[in-house]
């Protein structure tokens, strides 16, 4: 039997639930789960608490760097590779972001009907 490394039950009744622990970074959904790096856990937090909406691309670079002092020059490229990293880290749990071009991001469960 697996247990939730977020609430340390059994995962036999979280097939279809998303659990979510920013602070450790914890993700578990699908029966799977995946730690998180902070900068993936900030953008994933935006991305479900959005959910189904798109993340424009000025809220993702908020939510990594709230400050504007500690945004980085290239905080740009930074953003994309924590979503590209993030991408990876998610989709063994089912789950995948979609890039709106010039625009932001939209979290998606491709095992899921789509609106």
């Amino acid at each position: 039997m697996d247990l939730c490394p977020v609430c340390g039950h059994s995962t036999a009744h979280l097939k279809d639930t998303v659990l979510f622990h920013k602070e450790t970074g914890t993700l578990v959904y699908g029966g799977e789960s995946a730690r998180l790096s902070a900068s993936e856990s900030k953008a994933f937090a935006v991305l479900w608490a959005a959910f189904p909406e798109l993340v424009v691309l000025e809220r993702m670079h908020i939510a990594i760097y709230p400050s504007p002092d500690d945004e980085p020059a290239y905080a740009e490229s930074t953003v994309k590779v924590f979503i590209h990293n993030l991408r990876r880290r998610i989709a063994p749990l089912g789950m995948a972001i979609e890039n709106i071009f010039g625009t932001g991001y939209r979290l998606r469960f491709p095992s899921l009907p789509q609106e």
